[in-house]
């Protein structure tokens, strides 16, 4: 949230999940009238399951999640 510049209120979600070996990370960021929203979900190895916070950041900067915000 701090590298999106985001807070409580902002609609921001993500679920990460276990899976066997792998961890499943959905990320949603929402417009604030909700009239827009973009998602992805990241994949990785449980040994690399920390990065997958870093690949959503950089994706929403890629997809210009800042003007939805």
């Amino acid at each position: 949230l701090k590298q999106l510049m985001g807070g409580c209120s902002t609609p921001i979600a993500a679920l990460a999940i276990q899976l066997d070996e792998q961890v499943h990370m959905h990320v949603n960021i929402t417009s604030n009238d909700a009239s827009t929203q973009i998602e992805q979900t990241f994949i990785a190895t449980t040994e690399r399951a920390n990065r997958l916070a870093n690949l959503a950041v950089k994706w929403a900067i890629d997809n210009n999640a800042s003007k939805l915000l």
